[in-house]
């Protein structure tokens, strides 16, 4: 019986483990634990079937299906190998991969691309038949004319020197 979790790597307390006593005289009991690894475990035990089963997170932290319903993503992170030649890189080995898309979007995207491109056209045609009809057909495309920047004269800037000596010939006069 496999059981899913949206966790990579969940693990289940089912039977706690108690530790040996040796002054009372007890022995150790073993625990029963449960590791989800890549959030997928596939247990044979009936009895711990029904553990997971009755556990408080069946349903919420983990699941029982036949398939993974969960889009998963390697816990590895995708490496760059890259061929580098006197400290140059000249080719790179393994290009990363495109994003994927589900079908249904693939599908929406693609309405929506036809209803954009048939609007596009009828307004291409009203263009081209509006052209015609008034007779500005264009036989040249135009030049682009070139722009002249006027440039201003750069003002220097007064010192402070410079603003004492007026301040002092505008109280003279």
């Amino acid at each position: 019986m496999k059981f899913f979790s949206k966790n990579q790597n969940l693990r289940i307390v089912l039977r706690h483990g108690i530790p040996a006593e040796p002054i009372t005289g007890r022995h150790a009991v073993p625990g029963l634990y449960v590791k989800f690894e890549n959030g997928l475990v596939d247990v044979h035990d009936q009895e711990t079937i029904e553990l997971l089963e009755s556990h408080k997170g069946f349903g919420s932290d983990f699941i029982r299906e036949d398939k993974d319903p969960f889009e998963r993503r390697s816990v590895e992170p995708e490496h760059s190998i890259q061929e580098i030649k006197y400290g140059q890189v000249e080719k790179e080995l393994n290009p990363k991969k495109g994003v994927k898309i589900s079908p249904e979007v693939k599908k929406y995207l693609g309405t929506v691309a036809t209803e954009m491109a048939k609007g596009m056209a009828k307004e291409m045609v009203k263009d081209i038949l509006s052209e015609i009809a008034s007779g500005n057909k264009k036989a040249k495309p135009e030049e682009p004319k070139e722009e002249k920047k006027e440039t201003k004269p750069k003002k220097d800037k007064e010192t402070s020197t410079d603003k004492i000596k007026k301040e002092k010939k505008d109280e003279t006069e």
